[in-house]
């Protein structure tokens, strides 16, 4: 299924406003509120009560101008496809009826659509939307490049996405309740140790510090050789090994590894998860 396949009307749902004509194609009518039921699957967990209350003094002024996308699962129940957020405020409002439109959908096309509806009114935290990503992913077969096709985004911006999922809980949560900024959560992904990444995390927020401070800390602790997964001792014809692996991270704001395979010769690894990461490493070295 290709959402913009689906024809004008599904994006019509998203919008202020519903031409009626663009209804006409789809079964549109008022369903109790009742007989309604929210997704088990919906990506947004947690709903703001302020901006709900807000929605639900102007629904019960202006109604639900946009219709609730619902597909049937008995002759007089429906699950939300997309307008959970609609659906509460009518409630909260004390509406028995709600404008519904009923479509028939996979399971990946329902899952799709409620995280496209999300996406495009930013109601994801950054974790959610993560999740709802690699949820998409793993029932759907999409690859990244596929799943940002079919949502409007680049690649770049499901990798770096993704990536989140690899901080701690704790900076997790952090990252949810808005302790922490997107770009210190992606500084953090540097320090492949949860514990450091805590640390650090804590201390940002203690210190109310900025993205630039948290890169110096971090700078300092991958130039530690205490810190290093590997404490063996450097031989001597690599004794600017742990330099240029804090000189190339500093510089590419990437995870650079030197790893040495004999006495002469080795590797230098750089860790990139999107092609605009690429392109910054590029761009680096052409400058040399």
């Amino acid at each position: 299924m290709v959402i913009k396949g689906l024809g004008r009307g599904i994006e019509a749902f998203f919008q202020d406003n519903v031409d009626q004509q663009i209804l006409k194609g789809f079964n549109f009518f008022e369903a109790p509120l009742a007989s309604l039921q929210a997704n088990p699957e919906q990506p947004r967990k947690d709903f703001d009560f302020e901006e709900l209350k807000a929605l639900s003094d102007s629904i019960r002024v202006k109604g639900v101008i946009q219709p609730i996308l619902v597909s049937q699962i008995t002759k007089n129940t429906f699950q939300i496809i997309a307008g959970e957020r609609r659906f509460r405020a009518a409630k909260l409002a004390g509406l028995e009826k709600v404008p519904v439109v009923v479509q028939s959908f996979t399971k990946e096309e329902v899952f799709e659509i409620s995280l496209l509806e999300n996406i495009q009114r930013k109601d994801l935290n950054p974790i959610e939307e993560a999740l709802a990503f690699q949820k998409l992913m793993l029932e759907a077969k999409y690859t990244q490049e596929i799943l940002a096709q079919r949502l409007g985004k680049s690649r770049p911006y499901i990798a770096n996405s993704l990536r989140l999922l690899k901080l701690s809980a704790l900076v997790q949560k952090m990252l949810v309740e808005q302790k922490l900024s997107p770009g210190h959560a992606r500084l953090l992904l540097m320090l492949e140790s949860e514990p450091l990444q805590d640390h650090f995390a804590k201390k940002c927020v203690s210190e109310q510090a900025s993205i630039k401070q948290l890169e110096i800390w971090i700078s300092g602790t991958l130039s530690t050789p205490s810190l290093k997964k590997n404490k063996k001792t450097t031989p001597e014809n690599w004794r600017h090994k742990e330099d240029l692996e804090r000189i190339l991270t500093q510089s590419t704001h990437l995870k650079v590894k030197i790893d040495p395979s004999s006495a002469q010769e080795g590797w230098v690894k750089i860790q990139f998860d999107s092609v605009e990461e690429f392109n910054r490493i590029y761009k680096f070295l052409a400058n040399f």
